[in-house]
């Protein structure tokens, strides 16, 4: 195995470890049925102004389709809601 394989290979193993790490810290008993992917999109959607699906995606480096399917696994979890001002819909913790 030449260097650059070793060291694609640690990264990898190190990139795991460290979700290992967060997951084991994010998700704690009291927050069981929440998954790795749903901290993510909570912690994008934020708890202060309503975000469109497309500003979500946009930071989640994801298409609105993706995210569409992520959140509406929050929906029957539910982890967040949908508020509309002026028929124009955002979502909120």
């Amino acid at each position: 195995m030449d260097t650059e394989q070793t060291l694609n290979k640690l990264l990898v193993q190190f990139f795991k470890y460290i979700m290992e790490i967060e997951e084991r810290k994010l998700i704690t008993d009291e927050f069981k049925e929440i998954t790795y992917n749903d901290m993510h999109i909570i912690e994008a959607i934020g708890l202060k102004q309503p975000k469109k699906m497309s500003e979500i995606a946009k930071i989640m480096s994801v298409t609105t389709g993706t995210l569409t399917k992520a959140v509406n696994a929050l929906e029957k979890k539910d982890l967040y809601s949908v508020n509309v001002v002026n028929r124009i819909s955002g979502l909120y913790l």
